[in-house]
């Protein structure tokens, strides 16, 4: 009987993963019986274990930029090691999306230019894992032309059915608020789409734009 549950998950959101570990089992919903495994996926341990997980890169052209783990400190390698003390959630970031939500948008934009230095101008630890694209230590217009190749805009697919359609309009209509009206982290992230923490027409333009019925 294994005591806590691990569940791995990554944006982009199917990415093969690699698992190293003393024992796994597949959980009643949906896991691989195998060690690795193509996100998401769970493994249930014995408290102590210790898992490690290794991310392949590039993805989509895109370099790996971090883990976030339930319980420890974002780690900017491929490799993480975890302890299971507790039931834990490991999501493996690629470049130019540090907010993890699937879409390279205006908000990533934003921290782009927040990373913005000129060649040869180290970036931080922080910026140089999310927009350092060619590992050069810096954060310039090289990386930006790739940022921008790589940009999507807002999805608007609040239920992630794969279209933008009359539900996601039901969803925006709840969320819709006016300018500079805060809203809730959820109507944010589904329907933010320019970054200014409210739901307004100048998204509603957005999201026309990106329905697909």
């Amino acid at each position: 009987i294994y005591g806590y549950e691990l569940t791995v998950q990554s944006q982009p959101s199917v990415v093969a993963v690699t698992v190293t570990d003393d024992v796994s089992s597949a959980t009643e919903d949906g896991a691989c019986p195998t060690n690795n495994g193509p996100t998401t996926f769970f493994r249930r341990y014995d408290p102590g274990t210790t898992v490690t997980l290794t991310a392949p890169e590039p993805v989509d052209n895109r370099g790996f930029a971090r883990w976030k783990v339930t319980g420890q400190t974002d780690e900017l390698d491929p490799v993480v090691n975890i302890v299971i003390d507790s039931d834990k959630t490991a999501l493996g970031v690629y470049k130019f999306n540090p907010d993890a939500d699937g879409d390279i948008d205006l908000c990533d934009y934003q921290g782009f230019f927040q990373c913005l230095t000129a060649p040869g101008v180290p970036a931080t630890p922080d910026c140089a894992a999310d927009f350092d694209s060619d590992s050069d230590g810096d954060v310039d217009l090289a990386d930006f032309v790739r940022f921008m190749a790589a940009f999507t805009g807002h999805s608007f697919d609040s239920n992630n059915d794969g279209h933008v359609d009359l539900t996601d309009l039901a969803g925006f209509v709840g969320c819709l608020a006016g300018p500079e009206v805060a809203v809730s982290a959820e109507c944010a992230a589904d329907f933010d789409a320019d970054c200014d923490g409210d739901v307004d027409f100048t998204d509603f333009a957005g999201f026309q734009a990106a329905c697909t019925g």
